[in-house]
């Protein structure tokens, strides 16, 4: 995830049919795409830095010979990636709106009067 992100912040994120904001608009149009993925970026970075900590956190549990609570170290590390994952989605809409709207805002300036 933290490359996911990495990527999107560089704009360099393919578009693919896996992983994304997936969308018409997006699927059509390759720079609907990097504008909406710069957009989810930062929660993307949230998402994969949680879920690293957690995993060196029960990496550091098994050490110290505390595996019962390794479980739900890693699970929660599951919860928090999803949640950041999807919570990812609302800027990426708000940037997708904008994109369309800027679309709008320039056919209306380009029509004939």
């Amino acid at each position: 995830m933290v490359r996911y992100a990495d990527a999107s912040r560089r704009g360099t994120v393919r578009r693919q049919r896996l992983l994304g904001y997936r969308t018409a608009l997006t699927m059509r149009d390759p720079k609907a795409w990097i504008v909406v993925h710069l957009a989810m970026a930062p929660l993307f970075y949230i998402a994969g830095g949680g879920a690293v900590l957690a995993g060196l956190a029960g990496g550091a549990l098994v050490l110290l010979g505390i595996t019962a609570a390794v479980p739900f170290v890693l699970g929660g590390a599951i919860v928090w990636l999803l949640l950041w994952t999807v919570l990812s989605g609302l800027p990426g809409a708000v940037a997708a709106g904008d994109y369309r709207g800027l679309g709008d805002q320039v056919t209306a300036e380009d029509s004939p009067r």
